[in-house]
């Protein structure tokens, strides 16, 4: 009995999991960087050229973030988007 595709949906399944907890904790990153400097979602909505609901989705995990919104965010709010990747996959593996 081949158990092959079994387990291979299985990897994918854990893939897209992982994945989803990342952008999850990407997004809670980004949210937290805004809020310690006080910003609004529409500030920073308006400072990297995004909408409230683009910033929202982003900050919730609702949708993946591509790497030039990373970039514009971290640009506006002056952190290492390495850094911000580095504590997303750290929570998301310990959350």
């Amino acid at each position: 009995m081949d158990t092959a595709p079994a387990n291979n949906e299985q990897h994918n399944q854990d893939t897209l999991n992982r994945m989803n907890a990342i952008d999850k904790a990407l997004g809670a990153q980004i949210h937290a960087q805004r809020s310690r400097r006080g910003w609004s979602r529409k500030r920073l909505a308006e400072q990297t050229r995004s909408s409230k609901k683009a910033i929202a989705q982003m900050e919730s995990g609702a949708r993946p973030i591509t790497v030039r919104e990373l970039y514009r965010v971290c640009m506006v709010l002056r952190v290492e988007p390495r850094d911000l990747v580095i504590a997303a996959q750290a929570e998301a593996e310990t959350g």
